[in-house]
């Protein structure tokens, strides 16, 4: 339910987020045609919240997207970059690290094994399961539920 939910968000372009300054600012080394694709892709990493100057071998990143509290780090920004440059730029394009955070923070706040849960709020689970596209993995892909007994032997 959490991953749905999450999901629903991520599908927001751009999502909600925050952009927290970088102090001190990040130096991030680069090569020339990351500099070329920085350039070429400003918009999209700006409409992110990815603020940097270029320097002779190097980004300086200003200020980066803030994710549900979580920010991303200058690997985030240049595999962000490879990725615009894979989908030619495309405004559908997000970090992937956007995905990775939302994953981790919808598992986080599961229900777990053990536990306990009013009937209400089996009640609600239930219902909410119901309408959830994919209710037996969570955002990992990993199985939610588990037989807890084989009717079939009773």
């Amino acid at each position: 339910i959490n991953a749905e939910y999450m999901g629903a968000l991520q599908a927001q372009t751009p999502l909600p987020l925050e952009q927290r300054a970088c102090t001190p600012p990040i130096r991030v080394a680069c090569s020339p045609r990351e500099r070329e694709l920085a350039a070429l892709y400003e918009d999209q990493l700006a409409r992110w919240g990815w603020s940097l100057c270029a320097a002779a071998d190097s980004f300086v990143l200003l200020s980066v997207p803030v994710v549900q509290g979580i920010a991303l780090r200058g690997t985030d920004f240049r595999e962000f970059l490879y990725s615009l440059d894979a989908t030619h730029g495309s405004h559908l394009s997000r970090p992937q690290a956007v995905q990775r955070i939302l994953n981790f923070k919808a598992c986080r706040s599961a229900v777990k094994f053990g536990d306990a849960l009013s009937h209400e709020e089996c009640v609600r689970l239930l219902r909410d399961l119901s309408l959830c596209d994919f209710p037996f993995q969570c955002a990992h892909g990993r199985p939610v539920f588990a037989p807890l007994i084989d009717l079939a032997n009773c």
